[in-house]
């Protein structure tokens, strides 16, 4: 059985990833920062008739700790083997530069392309080890253009691309496959839990 670790899944892509890899057979890992988000995930597994294959496991892609349980915990029930990994763990902050806080600025980069970092980092030896892996970083068409008021969304996408396109040629001598995908504006989850910061004296407000 194939099996997967994907990021990000109690919401949007990443639990219709979790679901649909399920429905085909995979073994999947589906892992959340918040375990007790976990509900809309188990329901739309019920619902797909999805009884097996799939262990849920919490990773903050922020937390380097959190990267390492979740990762040890992983190999440890598959013999230390992986297929893949889904970066789909993504936020966003929207407003203009002058008015978003630094701590929402780095709060997107440390989960869009640093938490992309790391857990591919901690992934590396097994899928060296194994001659063979595939990462897949859910990015965003956000990559290509710049968008008013979500610079730094823009900019995180644009970052993990590039680290994308530049390791894939590191890893390719290992069987290491890098996939980017890079959908437009769905309607997820993160439209609503995005903040939006809008000060009404702001020189951007209008």
């Amino acid at each position: 059985m194939r099996s997967v670790l994907i990021t990000g899944t109690s919401t949007g892509i990443g639990q219709a990833t979790a679901v649909t890899l399920a429905a085909r057979g995979w073994r999947v890992f589906a892992t959340m920062r918040n375990l007790e988000k976990r509900g809309r995930l188990e329901q739309a597994l019920k619902e797909a008739g999805v009884q097996h294959g799939v262990a849920l496991e919490q990773l903050d892609v922020t937390d380097t700790t959190s990267i390492r349980s979740a990762v040890a915990s992983t190999l440890s029930q598959t013999g230390n083997k992986l297929d893949a990994v889904v970066h789909n763990a993504g936020v966003a902050a929207a407003g203009a530069l002058e008015d978003v806080p630094e701590s929402e600025l780095r709060r997107v980069m440390e989960t869009n392309f640093f938490g992309v970092l790391e857990l591919t980092r901690a992934l590396l030896p097994t899928f060296r080890a194994q001659r063979r892996g595939r990462i897949v970083i859910v990015s965003s068409e956000a990559a290509f253009m710049g968008q008013p008021t979500n610079s730094i969304y823009c900019a995180s996408k644009w970052a993990v691309e590039g680290w994308a396109e530049a390791v894939a040629y590191e890893l390719e001598p290992f069987g290491i496959d890098i996939i980017l995908v890079e959908p437009g504006p769905y309607r997820t989850e993160i439209w609503d839990s995005t903040p939006r910061i809008q000060p009404p004296d702001s020189p951007y407000h209008a």
